[in-house]
């Protein structure tokens, strides 16, 4: 039998050379790729948001839903008084914040703020009475309000605006907020500021007070503090969900979902509305023996001295249409306590104004809440006491 030679083909290839240095480093280049273009990203969002951030629409003019809201205006304080500015806060609820003009239809409401009045009363003034820059002898004027704001957050934040060096706040006090429905000091809107800490320099501190307190939560909440207090683009994703959310995505998505079922229940929800603010305003009292939210309106007026002044402004109610909701014996009894709590201090850096002269039911636009006319009257009661 012939033996056939079964000799194996020559193999020209190397099946086992090593790869080249450059695709041993491949996973590394792209690594650095991805990381570069991550950085440049966050630099072109970091331009952005600090370019909206400095506007009245999303920045000084936004309501406050989270720490990232306060920043710009922290900032802000501490910027003027570093420059020698006499900084005056606004604090409030809903109307001194201003944003219920909006939903009546004024699409130039933030032009017609509060803040906004005050600080063009004062500009006119200065320049009427001094030859010198305006913007070296008017004071600041910050409006720290939000929706929904309770004496105890009201408290909060006159601390944190005192250790910031401003001069002095100016607080709305509605009846409402005295109401025998707030009655625990956990009660306020947002339960974030209870647990904020802020430095002369505006720098914030969040610490959350869970029951967690490993390791992982405090680089995370180590993290959130290096964030909100270095990048605007943090508190830039807030501003944003609150213009295009109202602050809570999920809220809006319930609303959004519900606005299909049609407004059969409108009157039956009107109704039910009317009758929890009947209930609210019923319950009211501005005594610091028994409700807790008069105890912090105390607080805030001990604060008032030399070195920072504070102003109570008594929120008037519609007169067309108050009565369906309080009698007028129990509205100017309790003016008249509130009145009896500011004599209590007997502080002459305290200063109370119980009526605003002049408003009438055409300038509401619901029970509380005033259209561009009725801030007018609400500045010009207010001007005498910054000058």
């Amino acid at each position: 039998m012939t033996k056939t030679n079964s000799a194996k083909p020559t193999n020209f290839h190397n099946s086992e050379e090593k790869p080249s240095l450059f695709n041993q480093l491949g996973w590394i280049v792209n690594a650095l790729i991805f990381v570069f273009t991550l950085l440049l990203l966050i630099l072109i969002g970091e331009v952005l948001a600090r370019t909206t951030l400095s506007s009245d629409r999303y920045g000084m003019n936004a309501d406050i839903q989270s720490p990232s809201h306060l920043k710009p205006k922290f900032d802000q304080i501490a910027a003027d008084v570093a420059t020698g500015k006499n900084v005056i806060v606004l604090i409030g609820d809903s109307l001194w914040f201003g944003a219920t003009m909006g939903e009546h239809g004024d699409q130039e409401w933030r032009r017609h703020t509060l803040d906004k009045q005050l600080t063009e009363a004062i500009s006119n003034r200065f320049t009427a009475t001094n030859s010198n820059h305006i913007s070296a002898l008017s004071p600041s004027i910050i409006n720290l309000s939000y929706n929904g704001m309770l004496p105890h957050e009201m408290q909060i934040l006159s601390q944190h605006v005192r250790t910031l060096g401003a001069q002095g706040v100016i607080i709305d006090i509605a009846l409402r907020s005295v109401s025998q429905d707030f009655q625990s000091p956990n009660d306020v809107s947002r339960s974030w500021l209870r647990e904020l800490e802020v430095t002369p320099d505006g720098a914030i501190s969040y610490n959350r007070q869970d029951k967690r307190d490993d390791i992982l939560h405090r680089i995370s909440h180590g993290i959130s503090n290096f964030l909100i207090n270095n990048l605007s683009l943090f508190g830039w994703r807030a501003q944003l969900r609150q213009e295009f959310f109202g602050g809570n995505p999920s809220a809006w998505s319930t609303k959004f979902a519900t606005g299909w079922k049609g407004t059969n229940n409108a009157p039956l929800s009107q109704a039910m509305a009317l009758l929890k603010t009947k209930k609210r305003y019923q319950s009211a009292s501005f005594n610091p023996n028994q409700n807790v939210q008069s105890q912090a309106l105390m607080e805030i007026f001990s604060m008032a001295d030399e070195n920072f002044s504070v102003l109570a402004v008594y929120a008037e109610l519609n007169p067309a249409i108050y009565q369906r909701v309080v009698e007028p014996k129990t509205l100017e009894k309790e003016r008249a306590n509130l009145a009896k709590m500011i004599q209590t201090a007997q502080n002459s850096y305290l200063g109370f104004i119980p009526k605003i002269q002049g408003l009438e039911g055409t300038m509401f636009l619901d029970l509380v809440h005033v259209n561009k006319d009725g801030y007018r009257f609400y500045s010009n009661a207010i001007i005498p006491f910054i000058e």
